[in-house]
């Protein structure tokens, strides 16, 4: 799991200054169908990753999260929402996959496939 959180880091570190589209989809419990779909378009200034002490026994929260920081707006049906503290998280829940794609990453965690692309 450690290479691939690098994986994501050293690609995140070369996007500083780009704007990003992330394209979040919600995992059913227990298979690989995507059951929500969710967009954001973020100004990636900085990035940080945020591991706690102690395991959360009830899984509220993850052990590990990416903190993509800089200035965003939520895309949904209703419009565009700024996004809340200027900050996108990208919980580290179970195993995570990385993958390089054609503009972009894809980062696959036990609940969520985040495809994030360079604009």
């Amino acid at each position: 799991m450690a290479h691939s959180v690098f994986e994501l880091t050293e690609w995140l570190e070369r996007q500083k200054g780009r704007d990003l589209i992330i394209n979040k989809g919600e995992l059913s419990t227990g298979s690989e169908e995507i059951t929500d779909i969710d967009q954001v378009r973020l100004h990636l200034d900085d990035f940080s990753v945020r591991s706690i002490a102690k395991h959360d026994i009830d899984d509220y929260l993850a052990d590990q999260e990416i903190i993509l920081h800089g200035q965003g707006q939520i895309i949904s049906d209703q419009g565009k929402i700024e996004l809340p503290q200027n900050v996108y998280e990208i919980p580290i829940v179970g195993n995570m996959r990385t993958q390089n794609e054609e503009n972009g990453m894809k980062v696959k965690t036990q609940q969520a496939v985040y495809t994030i692309l360079i604009q």
